[in-house]
């Protein structure tokens, strides 16, 4: 996934992504530079090559 990509996905998914999609953006992202983890604010933040970023929080996906 590229960056607007992520962009995208980010903001379908009002900034609270399934824990899934967050592992699909991580695994096939070539851009990101480096992930973080906020335990205070219990979120994540993403950072890019070409400079983007995005603080978003990731719930575990329901099974069904």
């Amino acid at each position: 996934m590229y960056s607007w990509e992520i962009d995208k996905a980010i903001k379908e998914h009002n900034y609270d992504l399934p824990s899934g999609l967050y592992l699909k953006i991580c695994k096939e992202s070539p851009q990101i530079r480096n992930v973080t983890y906020s335990a205070c604010g219990d979120s994540f933040d993403i950072w890019t090559d070409d400079g983007s970023h995005w603080n978003f929080k990731v719930h575990k996906e329901e099974r069904g």
